[in-house]
């Protein structure tokens, strides 16, 4: 059945529904019997972990936004605690796998803020976070967030390739996350981006992804930046770097680094690539052939049509060593990812989408795909975890011995370093402090005879990179300021400092929409953050205006926009037939600051958790803060039975539904569904 006729079913549904309720419901009062157990209730105490970095980004501690929500939700009786860390220490106490399912007490978390970063051409990085089955060793859905009904919208929405298709259940999924969520996302980011006037073709989404237009003007540098190399790029890192193989990477420091080495079968780009300091729009964002020579060619597959991809790759490619690249390289790399004992960090990217990889020649090979994907090229442009690995280095080791090679652990002896396919290759590293890498002379892109005429940058003016460990963000700043930097990772400083470094003759000073999300993440496994009442009173309560309007301004970010979901404002879609769509749900409200509407849902909790559970919402059976048809079959199956009331069908949900409290289902009950169907509480009468 296509989805129009699904569609037409559901509606014509609904419809008889509601003429029933429009008859049955005429004269009825929405809510059920007087008082209840509502506040005060006892204090709840949870625990925001957060980094030493006193400012926003991937390691970012939000030190100031935390101090503004803490105070915020003792309003609603729930006192915050702040815990901090290093970075090492947060990330392992936040992501890895040995700490999942453990709330703070248990020496895990209970909420964090972090960055959620997506390549503004799909929405790579998605759907490990938020499936089902996602959880750790598989993906990333640490909440962890169990939500059959996202689980379905989301997946059809990534796997139809129609741009109306994919629009409404993507909007569709975004309602649902902002019903039932896992994360408060509080701003998308508008932030300043500075660039040396002696630095061309940098952008600061792409960053390393494509450095193709890269070059140094000489000429366009003062005196003091000369003290330093001018041949080199020297930008700051904030992140620690853990291992040396893209592979396993987890931090920015690694995926830089991973970038300018290890090519991945297509490149995040811009086309047309713009000027420096001009910002282009959303739908000049490409996916660009690197190792691959053309876009994916979809074909009939074993699953069916648009399940083959054939990837062409380019030729005569060839490893810094000398060895030559080719399709065995791809399938070596795509085929020991998927396996759990390795822990590569992309597993959760391909596991949904990519049944195995076929080789059709030396230079061709087949992605056997589950379903159709509509952000394939997005994901084959995977730079955290997809660059593709030296088969002839790693052919003999087994794959769950490959992070503990030395090839990833040892930072001291080049020797042991595996040949690289990128513009650049690391000749030095002292962890914490920097790491140089210089060009390297087989990097095909410098060879016009393979990616034609004129061949790719950066220009011999680039002779190496060198990122620098620069953590403390006024020392980031300072440094740019007195031209000892010429890039930054997250650069920081008030908004003042910013105004007045446009005035600088040598610099350029601009924002852009960053295509990220900042979201606080909610630890389910604590009992609180675990029920859907507590997550809405925490998002009501947040000073969402204040954060954007007083405390961004003091990092850099001079306008943002208020949060929704983790799609992104920038992400669209354009279909085989041209048909460009906004993913990005334009209809969906933010979450508003609203002490009374925070104390409202709080109530609601305390429903959830304490009886009498009778005297609470109305229509809604199983407690999921939305009345729906999930209620109706609740109530359907109970029709005529008498009983005590709740039962307890679903861990966590209460089912009541004997809504008007006379210890027996009757069509009366139905009634007061109806009435109800489709409001979201809490709503006026809701208690």
């Amino acid at each position: 059945m296509t989805f129009w006729k699904v569609l037409k079913c559901v509606l014509v549904t609904l419809i008889c529904l509601m003429l029933v309720s429009s008859f049955a419901g005429s004269g009825l009062v929405s809510v059920q019997a007087s008082g209840g157990p509502w506040g005060p209730w006892d204090e709840i105490t949870l625990y925001a972990v957060e980094t030493t970095n006193p400012y926003w980004g991937y390691y970012g501690g939000y030190r100031d936004i935390w101090q503004a929500i803490r105070a915020e939700l003792a309003k609603i009786g729930i006192n915050l605690e702040i815990i901090k860390y290093d970075d090492f220490g947060w990330y392992a106490r936040c992501f890895d796998p040995d700490q999942w399912n453990r709330s703070y007490d248990e020496g895990g978390w209970d909420m964090f803020i972090q960055e959620w970063w997506m390549m503004p051409t799909g929405l790579l990085w998605l759907e490990p976070l938020v499936y089902s089955w996602m959880t750790p060793y598989a993906g990333y859905n640490i909440f962890p967030y169990n939500n059959s009904r996202s689980d379905e919208l989301l997946w059809k929405g990534m796997h139809t390739l129609d741009a109306t298709e994919r629009k409404y259940y993507l909007w569709k999924w975004q309602e649902e996350l902002m019903h039932n969520p896992p994360i408060i996302n509080l701003y998308y980011p508008r932030p300043f981006e500075v660039v040396p006037d002696w630095v061309e073709g940098w952008d600061p989404v792409v960053r390393f992804r494509d450095v193709s237009h890269l070059s140094i003007n000489v000429t366009a540098m003062p005196e003091a930046r000369n003290y330093l190399h001018t041949d080199w790029i020297y930008y700051a890192v904030t992140d620690e770097v853990w291992q040396l193989l893209p592979l396993f990477m987890q931090t920015c420091t690694e995926q830089w680094m991973g970038d300018l080495q290890f090519e991945t079968l297509y490149d995040l780009s811009i086309d047309p690539w713009p000027q420096t300091g001009q910002e282009p729009p959303p739908r000049d964002f490409y996916s660009k052939p690197a190792l691959a020579a053309e876009p994916p060619i979809l074909m009939d597959g074993p699953n069916g049509p648009n399940t083959r991809a054939r990837v062409l790759l380019r030729q005569n490619v060839k490893w810094s060593d000398g060895d030559p690249f080719d399709a065995t390289d791809v399938k070596f790399t795509f085929d020991i990812i998927p396996e759990p004992p390795t822990g590569a960090t992309a597993r959760g990217d391909i596991v949904p989408v990519i049944e195995s990889v076929e080789i059709v020649n030396e230079t061709c090979v087949d992605f056997i795909l589950y379903e159709p994907y509509a952000d394939l090229a997005t994901l084959l442009s995977n730079d955290r975890g997809l660059a593709i690995m030296p088969y002839h280095i790693f052919k003999d080791i087994p794959p769950v011995m490959i992070k503990g090679h030395p090839g990833n652990t040892d930072f001291d002896d080049p020797s042991w370093w595996a040949p690289v396919t990128g513009p650049f290759k690391l000749k030095e590293i002292v962890a914490g402090e920097y790491a140089l890498l210089e060009r390297n002379p087989l990097y095909f892109g410098y060879n016009a005879s393979i990616v034609g005429s004129p061949a790719w940058g950066p220009d011999s003016s680039v002779q190496a990179i060198y990122l620098k460990t620069v953590s403390d963000p006024a020392v980031r700043l300072l440094e740019l300021q007195t031209y000892m930097l010429d890039l930054d990772d997250y650069p920081t400083g008030p908004k003042r400092v910013w105004k007045k470094m446009e005035k600088d003759p040598f610099l350029r000073v601009w924002q852009y929409d960053r295509p990220s999300s900042n979201p606080i993440w909610f630890n389910f496994d604590n009992p609180y953050l675990s029920n859907i009442w507590i997550r809405k009173a925490i998002a009501h309560a947040i000073p969402h205006r204040r954060i954007i309007s007083s405390i961004l301004p003091s990092w850099g970010i001079e306008t943002a926009y208020p949060g929704k979901t983790l799609i992104t404002p920038l992400h669209y879609y354009t279909d085989a037939n041209n048909v460009t769509v906004h993913l990005f749900n334009e209809d969906l409200k933010p979450f508003h600051h609203s002490i009374e509407k925070a104390l409202d849902y709080m109530e609601m909790w305390w429903y959830s958790a304490n009886p009498p559970y009778t005297e609470g919402p109305v229509g809604d059976s199983d407690l999921s803060g939305l009345v729906d048809l999930d209620d109706y079959l609740i109530f359907n199956e109970n029709l005529g039975v008498t009983a005590s009331w709740p039962i307890d069908v679903v861990p966590g949900n209460m089912i009541d539904p004997d809504f008007n409290n006379d210890n027996i289902v009757t069509a009366a009950d139905f009634q007061l569904w109806a009435t109800n169907h489709g409001k979201e509480y809490p709503f006026p009468g809701a208690r």
